[in-house]
Parts: C-alpha cells; sequence; structure tokens
C-alpha cells in the first residue's frame, strides 16, 4: 500500500523475522499485518490490557482529521495568484477549517497562505443572517430578537442563539452547561467550497435580446471590482462567506430549517450530525429585472431545504440580499447540486432532482423560480415506493443550439433509471419525462439488482447525431455502504447513445472474462491492474480493453469495474465526470472511483482516477498521463505491449477519495491539472493530456 505522507523513504523497514508456527515470531508477523495495513496491533497478554489495546483503538478511529469534498479554485487556468480552497473536518472535536493554497506553473502545490478557523469574527462583530418569511421579512440578521415566536420556539433559547453565533461564555471551560469548542468553524464534509472571483469566465449574455442582453456589460463593469470570495456549508449550521485575500468571514446564512436541531450542537453530549453539508451553485442570473450573481445551497445530508443568496455585493451583504429558502414534502435529501438556468419562456429557475427520503420516495425533478423560489413545475417521474425507495440525483441540463436556453435535462435515481425530462417548449404545462414517460436506460449489475445512479451524467455529441449520455453507478450515504459484502457489488459505467428513443438495458451478466453479452452495447473491461515504472517513478495504473463499438448495431457501450486481479472489490462511481479535450483534439471522460474500506472517518480503501475514450468507452491510442513527469505526453508514459506496440494507461490508482476531479488547466492549455482531495486530507495532482487551444463553441452546453 501507499506510503503514509510523512514517511521517510531512508528510514528502514523494521527487521521483521520469518513467522513460525508455534513461536513468538507468529506474533511478530501479526504486529507486521497490523503495520503494513496502517493499523493497530493488540496486545492482550491478560483480560485489562485487551481492554486497553481496544480502548487505544477505539480512540485512534474516532479522532481523524480528513477531507471529503473537492477542491475549488480561484479561476480555470493557472494565473498569477492562482489559489485553490480545501476544506476538512476533525472527528475528536467535529470542528473544521478551510484552506487556501497557492497552485503554481507545472501544478505545483504551493504554501497555504491562510485558514478560516484563524478568521472567524467575534460573535459581535459577526454578519449573520437567516429567513424569516413573515409580515413581508423574508431576511433577516440572525439575532434572537429578530426571530418570530414559531422560530423561537424552535430553537429553544437566545442562549442557543448565541452559542451558534461564537458565544463562548455559556460553555463548560467558561463556567457554563454548553459543549466546549475549540474552534468556531464546524466541520466541513460534503459541501465542495465555491470560490466566485473575477478571474473566472462568463458566458457572453450579452448577446441575448432586450434589456437582458443590453445591461449585462455594464453588470460586468461592477464585478470587476467585487472582493473575490470562496463560500462552503459546515456542521455548525451555517453556510459560511470568507475573503480570498485573507480568509476572513464576510457573513454567513443560518437556514431556517436547522433551527429544529441547532440546541444539538450545545450539548456536551454531542453525537454529529449534519446542518449545511449540502453542494453549493453559483452563477449569474437575469432576475427581478436586473442582473445578478445566485448562490443555491442545499442542506444535503442535514434537512431538506434549498436556499438562495444575491451575492452581487458580498462585502455589504446584508438581509435584503437573502432571496429565499424553500422546503416541500417531496424534497428530500438533496445530496447533489442544484442547477441555475434560463427556460424556454425567459424565466431563470432553479432545477434540481428532489434528492432521497422524501415522502413518497419517487425521483422527481424540482423546477423553481429563482427570483421568487415559487415552485413552476415538479415532474413525477412516477418510480419509485415506500417499498422500492427512489430519489432523483443531481441533473445535467444542456442547451442544443447555444442560444442560452435549456431545452433538455439528465437525471439518474436509485432504481438505476437515467431519465430524460422535456423542457423545450415555452409552457410548463408541457414540460414533462421525455422518451414517452420511459427512461433513457435502466442500469442492472451482473447480479440482475439495479444499480443506483448518484452522481450527475455528462454528455458529449455523438458523431453520427444525437448525444453520448455518460454516467457511473454507486452509492455511499446509506448505513451499510461503507461494508463490502461477499461477493462485493458490482458497478459500472456507462456510455448511452440518445437519438430519441429508450435503451434496451444489458440486464444480469457474467463478470468479466465470463463471455459478456455485447448487444445492444458493447462491453469494455479492466483488462491491467499493476505497478509499472516510468522513468525512476513506480505507478499503479490500470488498462482498459479496446473493443470496437458498432454503432450501427449497438446503442453504446458498459465498463464494470471488477479488477483482473482482485476481483470485484465494491469500486464504485459517486463523484461527477467530466469531458476533457486532448491535444488529438480528442474527447475524454474523467472520474473518480471509491472503493470502501470503512466509513468516511477512516482513511482505507483505494480510488482510481479514470480517463479514457467516452466515445468507445475504453483505451485510447494515445498518452492520457504524463506518468514519467517530463511535461511530455508520449510513449514515455506507456507500456511496452510485447509486440512492438503500446498500451496506454487510463487509469491511477491512489489514494481514496468521494470528492470528483477539479481541473486546472496550465497557462498555456497544454496540460490539465487534475487535483484530488483525499480523504486523509491530501491533495494529488496528476497532469491529464489537453488541447493548446479551445476548440470553439460546440452544438451544445452544460452546465458544470
Amino acid at each position: 500500500s501507499a506510503a503514509p505522507a510523512d514517511h521517510d523513504g531512508a528510514t528502514p523497514p523494521p527487521p521483521w523475522p520469518k513467522p513460525t508456527s508455534n513461536n513468538l515470531t507468529t506474533i511478530d508477523d501479526m504486529r507486521h499485518a497490523a503495520f503494513n495495513s496502517r493499523g493497530l496491533y493488540l496486545a492482550g497478554q491478560d483480560p485489562q490490557q485487551l481492554i486497553d489495546s481496544l480502548n487505544a483503538v477505539l480512540t485512534d478511529i474516532g479522532n481523524r482529521t480528513g477531507s471529503a469534498s473537492a477542491v475549488a479554485a480561484t479561476s480555470q487556468s493557472v494565473q498569477t495568484g492562482t489559489l485553490i480552497f480545501q476544506g476538512f473536518f476533525d472527528t475528536e472535536n467535529w470542528d473544521g477549517d478551510l484552506f487556501a493554497i497557492e497552485f503554481l506553473e507545472g501544478g505545483i502545490i504551493g504554501s497555504t497562505l491562510w485558514n478560516t478557523s484563524d478568521n472567524i469574527p467575534l460573535e459581535v462583530d459577526r454578519n449573520i443572517f437567516t429567513w424569516i418569511d413573515s409580515g413581508g421579512v423574508d431576511g433577516e440578521e440572525f439575532e434572537w430578537a429578530n426571530l418570530t415566536a414559531a422560530q423561537q420556539t424552535s430553537i429553544g433559547s437566545q442562549a442557543i442563539v448565541d452559542y451558534i453565533r461564537g458565544d463562548q461564555s455559556n460553555e463548560v471551560s467558561s463556567g457554563g452547561t454548553f459543549r466546549n469548542r475549540d474552534e468556531l468553524l464546524g466541520d466541513i464534509i460534503h459541501s465542495t467550497p465555491v470560490a466566485v472571483t473575477k478571474q473566472q469566465s462568463t458566458p457572453p449574455y450579452q448577446t441575448l435580446g432586450g434589456s437582458e442582453g443590453s445591461s449585462f456589460n455594464a453588470f460586468l463593469q461592477t464585478k470587476e471590482t467585487r472582493q473575490d470570495m470562496v463560500y462552503v456549508g459546515a456542521n455548525d449550521g451555517m453556510l459560511h462567506g470568507f475573503r480570498t485575500d485573507t480568509g476572513a468571514e464576510e457573513f454567513a446564512y443560518v437556514p431556517q430549517s436547522t433551527f429544529p436541531n441547532l440546541a444539538d450542537l450545545t450539548s456536551t453530549s454531542y453525537a454529529h450530525r449534519f446542518y449545511v453539508d449540502g453542494s453549493l451553485q453559483a452563477a449569474d442570473a437575469y432576475v427581478g429585472g436586473n442582473w445578478k450573481t445566485v448562490l443555491l445551497g442545499a442542506q444535503g445530508r442535514g434537512g431538506n431545504a434549498l436556499f438562495a443568496l444575491n451575492l452581487s455585493t458580498p462585502a455589504t451583504f446584508d438581509k435584503n440580499d437573502v432571496m429565499w429558502e424553500y422546503t416541500h414534502a417531496e424534497l428530500g435529501l438533496m445530496l447533489g447540486k442544484a442547477q441555475i438556468v434560463r427556460l424556454k419562456n425567459g424565466v431563470w429557475a432553479a432545477i434540481s432532482g428532489n434528492g432521497y427520503n422524501s415522502a413518497s420516495e419517487r425521483a422527481q425533478l424540482f423546477i423553481t423560480d429563482l427570483a421568487t423560489g415559487a415552485l413552476i413545475k415538479k415532474i413525477d417521474t412516477g418510480a419509485g415506493s415506500a417499498a422500492n425507495p427512489n430519489g432523483l440525483s443531481t441533473p445535467l441540463v444542456i442547451d442544443t443550439n447555444a442560444d442560452f436556453t435549456f431545452e433538455y435535462v439528465y437525471a439518474g435515481d436509485l432504481r438505476g433509471n437515467m431519465w430524460k425530462f422535456d423542457l423545450n417548449d415555452s409552457n410548463p404545462a408541457n414540460w414533462a419525462v421525455d422518451l414517452g414517460g420511459s427512461p433513457l436506460y435502466t442500469a442492472i449489475a451482473p447480479s440482475g439488482n439495479p444499480q443506483a445512479i448518484t452522481s450527475k451524467p455528462t454528455i458529449i455529441v455523438h458523431p453520427n447525431g444525437g448525444y453520448i449520455i455518460l454516467f457511473g453507478t454507486g452509492r455511499f450515504f446509506v448505513a451499510g455502504d461503507d461494508i463490502v459484502g461477499s461477493p462485493a457489488a458490482v458497478d459500472t459505467f456507462y456510455g448511452i447513445w440518445d437519438q430519441g428513443a429508450a435503451v434496451a438495458s444489458v440486464g444480469a451478466r457474467p463478470l468479466p472474462g465470463g463471455g459478456q453479452p455485447t448487444t445492444p452495447l458493447q462491453h469494455q473491461e479492466i483488462v491491467e491492474d499493476d505497478i509499472e515504472t516510468f522513468g525512476s517513478t513506480p505507478q499503479f495504473t490500470r488498462t482498459l480493453s479496446q473493443n470496437n463499438v458498432d454503432y450501427s448495431t449497438q446503442k453504446g457501450w458498459y465498463l464494470d469495474f471488477v479488477s483482473p486481479v482482485n476481483g470485484s472489490q465494491g469500486e464504485r462511481i459517486i463523484a461527477d465526470p467530466i469531458i476533457a479535450i486532448t491535444e488529438e483534439n480528442e474527447p475524454l471522460v474523467l472520474f473518480n472511483t471509491f472503493a470502501p474500506l470503512g466509513g468516511c472517518e477512516s482513511a482505507g480503501g483505494f480510488s482510481a482516477l479514470m480517463a479514457f475514450d467516452p466515445v468507445n468507452g475504453g483505451k485510447t491510442d494515445f498518452a492520457v498521463f504524463d506518468l514519467n513527469g517530463d511535461g511530455s505526453f508520449d510513449n514515455g508514459d506507456a507500456q511496452d505491449d510485447g509486440s512492438g506496440g503500446y498500451d496506454h494507461d487510463n487509469g491511477i490508482i491512489g489514494t481514496p477519495t468521494v470528492a470528483p476531479v477539479t481541473l486546472i488547466s496550465s497557462a498555456d492549455g497544454t496540460v490539465n491539472h487534475a487535483i484530488t482531495s483525499g480523504l486523509d486530507g491530501s491533495t494529488d495532482v496528476n497532469d491529464v493530456n489537453a488541447a493548446a487551444q479551445s476548440l470553439g463553441r460546440q452544438s451544445w452546453r452544460q452546465l458544470k
């Protein structure tokens, strides 16, 4: 297994003896196994020694620091002053931190410039807001006197409000009864930071008609002088907004839906729970007759609220910038990201899957007015029930003709269905599930069981017309998902050709190597997982098959994640895939896999960074990764195939992560730096083949 980050390569290993049965060397061999697996050896010569050993290992398991969300960046390419932001959690006291780290040319991780735990203001100086929605008042400062009687009852007392705001006078260490906090910032687990900066590119909305287009340039000018910010949710009950230059907190927002559970944070016997743990989305939108930068937030595992904030003037953010907060019985735990879109009727909206554990347990698409938070349309697929719980995951919205109006939506659900929704009409009454109400495809495992789709799909244009919808399967949020069964469940990555008709499922099948079906999809497989040396650097790499897809008879491809060495290992796709373009002007689909060996507090397991051909689903004819680190993508990054040719690897196996890949291009655009945030808090950078110049606008757009 990989060496720990603080390992000194010059330190020799312990002198392990050869184990012999009925000898003390057998104990040494057990100690050797614990050492190799980064675990602890429990000595137990007597009952008390065993009790002490168990207490030690349980303490070690409980006290973990790590990161479970992706990094964010101030720009899409390496520029002077480019920063990446990484959130952390510490399970000992359930506090957290956000670090700003330099990202330098060459994909080099630089110095840490600041961390937010040192930059939380005193309680009296903090700007914290919430949602009131009473008597014409929407947003309000989060102070006891500003809350309605019902909200006060929900929270419990002014002392609890003051504690959430950062007052520590009632903590046990100060003579009170509330839980002590070493840091005021709560743990950041699944909420990926979102940077909103002037360096980031903006769609050319000035091409829109009327005042919507004519006013956009003036709005761009205001953005040039706006304070750059980074936003993240934390399990202290708040969404936080921090300055990118200093890390100081400008403001925070406490969703009203967290109120019934805020008192738990004060308990000295606090058992961790989630509060503001969901994904965030920030984008420019024309709402209420003006351009604004809007942030959509969700509670994720913390609840079923969706909220919107106006980020146009973060340095002077006040209660009037709280736009709305929305809940509905059919909204469950929204672990995915809501999308900000312009619809066919000219209305800007928030589009989201309804998430999991809704009232009806059915998969449904929510379309909400971005200006008001009012529900425009709820599209029910009808799939799911209390007996077969279901829910809709993160949607992909596409604009098929580059007019900044989004006509179609793709989203997966827990029952393996990939749905297509048709919004290509100015009348919301005509918006519906496309393809006659059937899913585009239903993912079925080799065992015959449905494969949950919990990540967002991505898309490419098919060379023969239509689109290839790319998505993976896997789940990691239900109790027991961190346990790899025997046999382990098999998850799959699919490429489905959408020609305007549903595609039949492959269904139950043998494992790779056992004669997998080739209709209606072509199978691909992992043909090699091994350690190879490139230059002087050993790499744990993965090679795929390269079976041809005959699109005259086949409707796409599938890749079951089964190792040729270890078989099925519970490897799954829970992070969103993305598309990149190489210097060969060929597309790549990139994503992280994850195979667990414990819960999110454990650094066990492994992940693979995959990058391969999305048209055929297999190995590329060119180098994808700069494996020997020489700055080029060539045969020096490939394996000799034994017949005078080369095998190009399309996967790198390494540190476990549950986060998606973050891509930052080099200044000249010839390299994509793929950044992965490990569960152990590490940050890995792998260089990926990239196009030196933009290919120009294609005939479709997708929201990131």
